[in-house]
């Protein structure tokens, strides 16, 4: 021993369980190019488990008969609630809070912006009954109704039946009514 040193370590990095089982496997990191790959899903639309089963189902086709074992990865097979919580990262960077006075607060800034690129006030926001109503007239509806004067005679309603996240609807409306008829 060295003089003035009480110990002598010396390590031999020898580990006390396998290091490529499925159980060490499913403990590590994801990596960066699955991350990747799972944030391109997300910005083509996919949800989470979408974006899995698509990651999955891609493994697969590359991987052939030695998914078995790649799937045990987390490094390439991330678990549910990874793709959960960078989903959640990604959307909310990208489009503001997800509920309450903050995304009312975010969708007013958002309008007001939209009204100022148009060049026109072509959104407008009112609070009804505790419910948020947003109107809209894009440029395009603008110049019809400036050019075709039945356009304001005319109403449509677009509900496919599919909400947002905190299940909000999103109807596109219009009126149509014949010349000459009582409605």
């Amino acid at each position: 021993m060295a003089e003035g040193y009480l110990m002598n370590i010396s390590l031999r990095m020898d580990h006390n369980h396998r290091r490529l089982c499925a159980d060490a496997l499913s403990k590590r990191d994801v990596s960066s190019t699955t991350t990747k790959k799972l944030e391109e899903l997300f910005q083509r639309g996919h949800s989470p488990s979408s974006a899995l089963d698509t990651l999955k189902y891609n493994l697969q086709e590359e991987e052939g008969e030695r998914y078995c074992l790649t799937a045990a990865d987390r490094a390439m097979v991330p678990d549910i609630q990874f793709c959960y919580r960078l989903y959640y990262k990604i959307f909310k960077k990208a489009y503001g809070a997800p509920s309450g006075e903050s995304m009312v607060e975010d969708l007013k800034t958002r309008i007001t912006h939209y009204n100022d690129e148009q060049g026109s006030v072509c959104a407008q926001m009112e609070k009804l009954d505790g419910q948020v109503v947003v109107a809209i007239c894009t440029p395009l509806m603008q110049r019809i109704h400036r050019g075709l004067q039945q356009s304001g005679e005319l109403v449509f309603v677009d509900s496919s039946g599919n909400g947002d996240r905190q299940n909000i609807m999103i109807m596109q409306e219009g009126l149509c009514q014949r010349s000459g008829s009582r409605a």
